[in-house]
Order: C-alpha cells, then sequence, then structure tokens
C-alpha cells in the first residue's frame, strides 16, 4: 500500500503546528519569568538605593550628634570651672568679714610703728 503524498504533507504540516504551539506557549511563559525577575530586580535596586540614601543620612545625623557632644562636653567642663570658682568667691566673701571683725584677748596691741 502506496502513503499518499498529500495525507503526509498535511500530517507533517499539523505536527509542525503543534510543536510551535508547544514552543508559543513555552516561549511566553519564559517571557513572563522574564518580566517577573526584571520587576524584582528593580524593586531590589530601588531598596538598595532607599536603603542607602538612609543609610547616609543617619551617618550624617551621628556626626552631626558627635559633634554637638563634643561642644557639650566642653561646655560642662567649662561651667564645672566656673562653678569651682564660684565656690572659692563665696567662701572668701563669707569669711572676709569674720577676718576683719577678729578681735585677739589678751594681746597687746603695739602703738608704736614697727620698723
Amino acid at each position: 500500500m502506496k502513503i499518499k503524498p498529500e495525507l503526509t504533507g498535511n500530517r507533517v504540516l499539523e505536527c509542525s503546528k503543534t510543536r510551535m504551539t508547544a514552543i508559543e506557549t513555552r516561549v511566553g511563559g519564559l517571557e513572563t519569568k522574564f518580566v517577573e525577575m526584571e520587576t524584582s530586580c528593580n524593586f531590589i535596586s530601588k531598596e538598595y538605593d532607599s536603603q542607602k540614601a538612609e543609610l547616609l543620612q543617619a551617618k550624617d545625623h551621628i556626626k552631626s550628634l558627635e559633634i554637638d557632644c563634643r561642644k557639650l562636653e566642653t561646655f560642662i567642663g567649662t561651667c564645672e570651672i566656673q562653678c569651682e570658682n564660684s565656690k572659692d568667691d563665696v567662701l572668701y566673701l563669707k569669711a572676709r568679714p569674720s577676718r576683719e571683725k577678729l578681735v585677739f584677748y589678751g594681746v597687746q596691741e603695739a602703738n608704736e610703728p614697727e620698723h
């Protein structure tokens, strides 16, 4: 029995169509996965940039706080010195009237100028 050439051609054409449909389906799936991957990469890139910006901002804020801390330490040191000086001044002012009013009993004053 001889195979008719037109049946063989039709069959080859149908097989080719079936294979093409399968390939198109796979390519469509790959395109979808590629788009999903591209979207994920864009998201990761934006998140990285956002985190990097936040980190730089935090570093700048920390530097600013460190400068403020050093200024406060200097100010506190100055205040401590002023406080000690004020305590000495208050002590001197409290003792001054007492020294001026000292009266020594039993010691005779010399009316003669000393040479």
